[in-house]
């Protein structure tokens, strides 16, 4: 397979395919033609109910077919001739079913038993796969004999298949014959079916077969850079692009009602299909992507949708003739040809992975495409291209006649609605305290409750207006529903959120409901018009804030998940002979059974017991370790759940990773790249991830610790790379937060419960400053959180304990690293979050270190969401000089990019998926080397800078 980095754009187009492929963009495909208006839903409404109706006279209109072919066969003594109007098809028709139906059943069979039969292979513990594969062909093979035998006997039918032929379309109504769609089209639904479901079974099943196909011409793609040259003729590549084809679409359904049903149907069929093969399928991504969402590409089945409806929907609206919509279908199938060819060059997909989703759309096309063919169907419809009156417009003025009770009704129903809404909204953000975010997540109190206010009174403003102007009325209805949907996606899950807006949407029908019976078409067409353009906009304003709090800053992990009896685990306080495993995800008192050994041949595990308190976390202790031994460890098991190094005692190398600021439930492939640098120790400098909670229940802390410890990718490091954390704002309290943070308690707590640390002060009030040493290296790391104030950043007691620990530790190691959650460069600013804003507090600092004649002091720092590196040039704050250390900022984990503070020597590098390293040579001699350096989820280098360390003669 290829090793080429991604050369497109990162996020790489389409924005939307991030590490769980299109979700979120598929939604926001699904979302726009579904809401194209009130009163096409109602349309939509009328013409399902009326195809409900009619489905038991189908069934007896075929049955009736059939006995009457049967009986003038009898009567007349010889073969009715193959003619539509008496019901047979023709014999092509027969023969196409017959090959397509008996060739799909049986490959579809062997390549699921085929499947099956692999050992390891996917489906080999998925009995219902296959079973389901020989139900779906033994029905397909029956049809297709039965389709055979009348092709032999044609024009006559065999008895056997008359049962047969009664309930599957074998033959045509006569009195439909012209009117519906021809066989060619039927036998193309059900070959696209066929071919969908056979390389879903491939690339499910045979993954060394489909990996033989894939990779040779994915690697063929992925080298020709005439692609990457003019990739901007990608059409689909383009949302806005994307979204005027969805609203030119969407509004053909105004002249054509099978339409208006067709088209959200087939977005809402294909993201479905999509969605749930891509839960069965779960086949990773090219190198880079690392989710389990390749498999249909959503994007793909996007395109071919587009490609195949939107011409339709253009001669709908201009009454063209199929010439036109097979010529544009040909332009636009060559553009999807293209986006194919783009999606794989990006190493977005698989080849087999587009094809898949090609396959996709064009089924849901074709059948799109047969749907329409029924010209029944059509009656009224304001002069589609299938309508039989073409120049009969029926909805002059209207969709909905009402009587003047339901008017009377409707007319304070809508307006009253919207005011009740508006109070409930008023009474969700000032009593209840709505929205309140799953365990602290979404938009920050300060900003989300004012802006459902804000939306509260724009609802009632609304239902006020519209007792006078019942149009502009609904339409600031469905903007205030639509804002607060759009408040709800940034906290709640998709369902929670459809369900919110789709409540508040009501006053809006209703006063649509009153408004239109008196209104034309046009007047109606132009207030969906605006009402569509309004939520798109919204739309993509829902997806930027989204992207922003929640979403993916660059390709998911490749990790697995944690497989042991405890949700999570974290590996922390490692010494020479000692380690400290926290395990959370038990019952309250439950006995926790940790087996550690030492992997070498003849060392029997040992076990250590803990209690679960009432949080579900245990906290085990191991002891009587070997100095620089490995050892595995498992929870309530045989298998070892994560192996990890103690620290060596004397000079040694050493290798710390280094780094802060991810997202809530971050999985990204950053991570993986840590863990590859099988490093001894790994600083977490705080937000480890953003809760920005101000909840006094420690539960709530530590909820989010299992939740960010849980993701496979952050589990695979925290578990086996012995971590040394600190927090920083937004996993302390709120933004910005200091000693007056509600949740400080709170999260002070949960800390001591589930952190695994080194010696913190078990006094919750206390800092959770702590320091310990690795080899000849010291570890300093102080809580810029709780202790501040206005006045003081780390409060009396730890700037004392800083100042005596540092210039302890300089004279008796050789090295002595400074963790320092906030940056330390940056001119004095008054109020500011970082050290520029405690100017006095840092001077006093930086005068401690020159007085001591400190040489040997180098500092991490996180919070900026920037790696920067200095070498000492700009780090000197005291008041005579001679206090510059090197500064290394290591950020940001998975959040996107700023810059603050500076200027640094080295440079500022400002992208999602930083980490720092510092690696430390140490042969015992009278210097040591210093190697910062920081580096991004591409593993690149980003900057480097060496240090040499001379020890002090009293170092150990």
């Amino acid at each position: 397979m290829s090793d080429r980095p991604l050369t497109g754009p990162w996020p790489p187009k389409p924005a939307g395919d991030d590490p769980f492929g299109d979700f979120e963009r598929d939604q926001l495909m699904v979302f726009v033609p579904a809401i194209m208006s009130v009163g096409l839903i109602f349309s939509i409404t009328t013409l399902v109910r009326d195809a409900l109706l009619r489905r038991g006279a189908r069934t007896r209109a075929r049955r009736v077919t059939v006995e009457t072919t049967l009986t003038l066969n009898d009567l007349l003594g010889n073969e009715t001739a193959a003619d539509p109007s008496h019901g047979v098809l023709h014999r092509r028709a027969y023969a196409s079913m017959a090959v397509v139906l008996m060739f799909g059943s049986a490959a579809l069979l062997a390549v699921a038993g085929f499947s099956y039969g692999q050992q390891g292979g996917p489906v080999e513990a998925q009995g219902w796969v296959l079973a389901a594969a020989v139900v779906a062909s033994g029905l397909a093979a029956m049809v297709g004999v039965a389709a055979a035998a009348i092709w032999r006997r044609w024009p006559s039918m065999p008895g056997w298949t008359v049962p047969l032929a009664r309930f599957v379309p074998l033959v045509s109504e006569p009195h439909r014959a012209g009117r519906g769609p021809s066989w060619r089209l039927s036998v193309s639904v059900a070959t696209a079916m066929f071919a969908t479901a056979l390389l879903t079974a491939l690339v499910h099943g045979a993954t060394a077969l489909t990996a033989k196909l894939d990779e040779p011409l994915h690697d063929w793609i992925t080298s020709v850079d005439l692609i990457e040259r003019i990739d901007t003729l990608d059409l689909y590549g383009s949302t806005v692009i994307s979204i005027g084809f969805f609203a030119l679409i969407g509004l053909s359904g105004f002249r054509c009602r099978v339409m208006a049903l067709t088209f959200p149907a087939a977005f809402v069929v294909s993201w479905v299909a999509t969605f749930i093969l891509r839960e069965i399928v779960a086949r990773p991504r090219p190198p880079g992507f690392g989710d389990l969402a390749s498999y249909p590409s959503g994007h793909m089945v996007q395109a071919v949708l587009i490609a195949g409806l939107l011409p339709t929907a253009v001669a709908v609206l201009l009454r063209s003739s199929r010439w036109f919509i097979w010529s544009l279908r040909f332009v636009l199938g060559v553009f999807v040809v293209w986006t194919a060819a783009v999606r794989t060059f990006d190493e977005n997909h698989w080849p087999l992975d587009t094809a898949g989703g090609a396959l996709i759309g064009i089924t849901v096309v074709l059948a799109g495409q047969w749907v329409l063919e029924h010209r029944g169907w059509h009656q009224h419809c304001n002069g589609c291209p299938w309508s039989e009156h073409p120049d009969v417009a029926p909805w002059s003025r209207g969709v909905f006649d009402l009587t003047p009770g339901e008017a009377r009704l409707l007319r304070w129903a809508g307006p009253a609605s919207a005011i009740a809404a508006a109070g409930a909204l008023m009474v969700g953000a000032f009593v209840i305290g709505l929205p309140r975010a799953p365990a602290g997540e979404g938009l920050q109190r300060i900003y989300a409750a004012p802006i459902e206010v804000g939306l509260a009174v724009m609802m009632a403003v609304a239902g006020i207006i519209a007792f006078r102007f019942k149009a502009v009325g609904a339409f600031l209805m469905a903007m205030a529903a639509t804002g607060i949907g759009l408040l709800a996606s940034v906290q709640y899950t998709p369902p929670a959120t459809v369900a919110l807006a789709a409540t508040l949407l009501i006053p809006a029908v209703l006063t649509w409901l009153a408004w239109q019976p008196h209104e034309t078409i046009g007047s109606i067409s132009a207030l969906a018009l605006i009402t569509v353009t309004s939520l798109t906009s919204i739309g993509f304003a829902s997806r930027e804030v989204h992207g922003h709090f929640f979403g993916p800053t660059h390709p998911g992990s490749v990790a697995a998940e944690l497989e042991s009896e405890a949700d999570w685990l974290w590996l922390g306080g490692v010494t020479t002979d000692a380690a400290t495993v926290v395990a959370g995800g038990f019952d309250d008192g439950e006995t926790v059974e940790l087996r550690y050994w030492r992997e070498e041949p003849g060392r029997n595990a040992r076990i250590v017991r803990a209690e679960a308190d009432r949080y579900g976390i245990a906290r085990v202790e191991l002891t009587d370790l070997d100095p620089g031994g490995t050892y595995a460890y498992a929870v309530d098991d045989d298998e070892p759940d994560a192996t990890f190094r103690t620290f060596a005692e004397g000079p040694q190398d050493v290798a710390i990773v280094v780094g802060s600021c991810a997202r809530t439930r971050s999985n990204a492939a950053v991570f993986d790249r840590m863990v590859e640098q099988d490093a001894d120790l790994f600083i977490e400098l705080g937000d480890l991830f953003y809760g920005d909670l101000e909840s006094r229940d420690p539960a709530d802390h530590l909820n989010l610790y299992g939740l960010t410890l849980g993701q496979p990718a952050q589990s695979a490091l925290f578990r086996s790379t012995p971590t040394a954390y600190v927090w920083d704002d937004h996993d302390f309290g709120p933004n910005d937060a200091d000693r007056s943070s509600p949740s400080r308690l709170a999260v002070s707590e949960a800390y001591r419960r589930g952190v695994p640390h080194y010696g913190v002060d078990p006094d919750v009030e206390a800092p959770i400053a702590q320091a310990f040493t690795i080899g000849r290296v010291r570890v300093v790391m102080t809580d810029s959180r709780s202790q501040r104030t206005a006045e003081t950043m780390l409060g009396a007691d730890q700037i004392d304990w800083l100042l005596d620990e540092l210039v302890a530790s300089a004279e008796s190691h050789a090295v002595v690293i400074w963790a320092n959650p906030v940056p330390w460069i940056s001119d004095a600013t008054p109020g500011a979050d970082d050290w520029s804003g405690y100017p006095e507090e840092r001077r006093r600092i930086a005068d401690a270190i020159a007085a001591a004649g400190i040489d040997n002091l180098v500092m991490v720092s996180g919070d900026a969401h920037m790696a920067a590196l200095d070498d000492g040039t700009n780090s000197d704050y005291s008041t005579d000089g001679g206090a510059g250390f090197p500064v290394l900022q290591a950020a940001p984990l998975d959040r996107p990019s700023s810059i603050k503070g500076g200027p640094y020597s080295h440079g500022v590098f400002a992208e999602s998926g930083q980490f720092g390293m510092i690696r430390i040579a140490d042969d015992g001699g009278a210097s040591v080397t210093v190697t910062l350096s920081a580096h991004n989820w591409r593993n690149e280098e980003l900057v480097r800078h060496d240090v040499v360390v001379d020890v002090p003669a009293t170092a150990g």
